[in-house]
């Protein structure tokens, strides 16, 4: 799955479904995606980065840069849209969870029903490299050399459940 960099001057003429704009003053980049034979456009602040683009089998696609992250789930059409607080590093998922590891946080969200909000767990420092084991346990490196580990399982953890934005994109 490609996505297809356009000017700014094609993307306002362009009158399809929008999976996130950036902040509209700030933004230098605009592209165009095809998924199953539909186009959406999406905007971001930083020519220096590439969005990173993951499927989910033929359930869903993620879409996210900057920091601004979108899950298309396909077989209802709908977009769930995040605005996050530091930079998306890398997306994954684990059983029916979409995790997105950021400068400074990890996002959760539920793949499945109609989610309303998202898990938002923070860290103390920026993080350096992650791995997951099977068990759904996070495993962090941080910048400063020490580690954190958050399980997604485990409801007991301080976190924060932010809104996120549903968009129904069926005409």
């Amino acid at each position: 799955m490609n996505y297809t960099r356009i000017s700014k001057e094609k993307y306002y003429k362009l009158f399809i479904p929008e999976l996130f704009s950036g902040e509209y003053q700030y933004n230098r980049c605009y592209a165009t995606i095809v998924i199953e034979n539909n186009i959406y456009k999406f905007a971001w602040e930083s020519d220096l980065i590439s969005p990173i683009i993951k499927e989910f089998g033929i359930e869903a696609v993620v879409v996210s840069v900057d920091h601004f992250f979108s899950i298309l789930r396909l077989k209802d059409n709908i977009v769930l849209r995040c605005s996050l607080n530091t930079n998306i590093l890398d997306v994954f998922f684990k059983d029916a969870l979409c995790i997105g590891i950021c400068e400074m946080n990890i996002v959760v969200l539920k793949m499945t029903g109609m989610p309303k909000y998202y898990k938002e767990y923070s860290v103390n420092d920026f993080i350096s490299d992650y791995k997951i084991d099977i068990n759904g346990i996070i495993k962090l490196r941080l910048f400063d050399d020490t580690s954190e580990m958050i399980n997604l399982y485990d409801d007991n953890k301080f976190y924060n459940l932010i809104q996120i934005a549903t968009i129904n994109l069926i005409n």
